[in-house]
């Protein structure tokens, strides 16, 4: 009978990633199999948990930062990079995707846009899209990451952003991943203080994206009453 031991089921994750059956994975399974990889000749099992029970969510983990992940026992500098990595390789293989190919001219493509950018991810995170003339879009920084509910970012970050560069006209995004895409008056009233700066500044701010799951509002075109903000 063969012996059955850590290696035998780390053997077996393995086979199961690679028969292509990934997507029938738990995620804390998927995470275990990405650990395996990692560090050798070590049950990684009780890590995954360790990280899921943390974090949350895979999503959570893989945006957290190194220092986050390394207060968990058991993670490393180099496993806390790899796990970093994911999220940051992700976001920049979807601005990277966009980033010459498309064009937003409309406020229906911004809010797509956005959506696209945002609405996968588990906290609360701040964009800065910086378009050219023509609407294509020429870089995608992210601002800030938060928790589930709430995000900190001053005026002065942002402004400082939006003019490094010859980008034509900007606009902001952030995500309620469990909320209304319904604008806060906290939202509305910082979207229209960074207006008037930008105004003065004879620089194009577009408008303030807001992301949920169920749907996507325009604060400036939107959200206020008789706005006249026009693309």
């Amino acid at each position: 009978m063969p012996k059955v031991g850590p290696e035998g089921h780390r053997r077996r994750l393995k086979d199961i990633y690679l028969a292509g059956k990934y997507d029938s994975i738990a995620d804390h399974n998927l995470l275990e199999t990405f650990l395996v990889c990692l560090i050798p000749r070590r049950d990684v099992k009780p890590l995954a948990y360790e990280l899921m029970n943390t974090f949350g969510s895979l999503e959570c983990i893989c945006n957290a930062e190194p220092a986050e992940l390394m207060s968990v026992d058991g993670i490393g500098e180099q496993t806390a990079i790899a796990l970093s990595l994911i999220g940051n390789i992700n976001d920049r293989i979807v601005d990277n995707s966009y980033k010459t190919a498309k064009k937003l001219t409309s406020l229906n493509d911004i809010k797509e846009y956005s959506r696209f950018m945002l609405l996968n991810e588990s906290a609360e995170k701040m964009i800065l899209v910086k378009c050219a003339n023509n609407g294509n879009v020429l870089n995608t920084i992210t601002l800030a990451k938060g928790t589930a509910n709430a995000i900190d970012i001053g005026m002065d970050k942002i402004v400082r952003y939006a003019l490094i560069g010859d980008a034509a006209s900007f606009f902001i995004a952030h995500n309620h991943p469990n909320g209304t895409f319904t604008a806060s008056q906290h939202d509305v009233d910082f979207t229209i203080a960074l207006k008037t700066i930008f105004d003065k500044m004879h620089t194009d701010f577009i408008d303030h994206i807001i992301v949920s799951p169920e749907g996507c509002a325009a604060i400036l075109n939107e959200s206020i009453p008789n706005g006249n903000i026009c693309l």
